[in-house]
């Protein structure tokens, strides 16, 4: 039930959103990381589903208190390997700068490199 885009994808996809929607930077993948709460959810309701991921909250003392969002673990798709890994317990999320992506697990998360031809996922933000 997801979608993963190599990072050129992405910013294709991200052409056809239309109006303000784009895909993050990575300047605000490090705001969500350093400024929210950030609650890892065995199972949580998405979709239609009940599926593991991150729910990350907006801090009261950055004013940011009540506004929140799901992350899925949806994993990273290898296309020499045809497969997705880690999925249930790793997010993989493209930002804007090439390679650039916010990695995430249960206790961990971080903007790390990747080649920009696997397969994650992406989660529009809009002005």
């Amino acid at each position: 039930g997801y979608y993963y885009y190599t990072q050129d994808n992405a910013k294709k996809a991200a052409e056809s959103w239309g109006g303000t929607w784009k895909f993050p930077t990575e300047v605000q993948w490090q705001k969500l990381i350093k400024k929210c709460n950030w609650t890892w959810q065995d199972s949580y309701p998405y979709k239609g589903k009940n599926v593991p991921g991150v729910l990350v909250e907006g801090k009261e003392e950055n004013g940011e208190e009540g506004n929140s969002i799901f992350l899925p673990a949806a994993g990273i798709y290898l296309d020499n390997y045809r497969e997705v890994y880690y999925q249930g317990y790793y997010g993989f999320y493209w930002s804007t700068v090439l390679g650039s992506c916010l990695l995430f697990d249960d206790g961990f998360r971080d903007m790390n490199n990747y080649d920009p031809d696997f397969g994650m996922a992406v989660r529009p933000v809009s002005d």
